[in-house]
């Protein structure tokens, strides 16, 4: 799928998750939107914020490391700390990373999240200027 094509946006309210993305190191801003728009997997996005633009990654799934079986969007936004609850975002999906995965240990999942973003950041071109083009 080539997301830029269909300018497709996904629009919510941040809300409080289980807050397991920060235990892991990599906080995210917990959607309330449909889970349903898209794959499960995770995604390289922008994230408009107050008319601000921000890279990140998107995970659509039930996190299955964590057992869990909501199915829920979430971002660990690039270059971005603060609190969001309670505010409105929109995100655009520009390029699928992988499919969800279920991993033997936290430690893998980190590892991997690890990976994917250095993927996204090469995909973003992010050096020295973190709003360069997308690749």
């Amino acid at each position: 799928i080539n997301f830029r094509q269909k300018e497709f946006n996904i629009r919510g309210k941040v809300i409080h998750g289980r807050k397991k993305g920060r235990e892991l190191g990599f906080p995210t801003a917990n959607i309330l939107a449909n889970p349903d728009l898209l794959e499960k997997g995770v995604y390289g996005v922008t994230l408009n914020y107050k008319e601000e633009i921000f890279f990140g990654l998107m995970n659509v799934g039930i996190k299955p490391t964590f057992n869990s079986l909501e199915k829920t969007i979430e971002v660990h936004i690039l270059d971005f700390s603060g609190e969001i609850y309670g505010e409105f975002v929109e995100c655009q999906p520009l390029f699928r990373i992988r499919g969800e995965q279920k991993f033997d240990s936290i430690e893998q999942l980190k590892h991997q999240i690890e990976e994917d973003i250095k993927f996204a950041q090469k995909r973003f071109n992010l050096k020295k200027d973190k709003r360069k083009t997308i690749h």
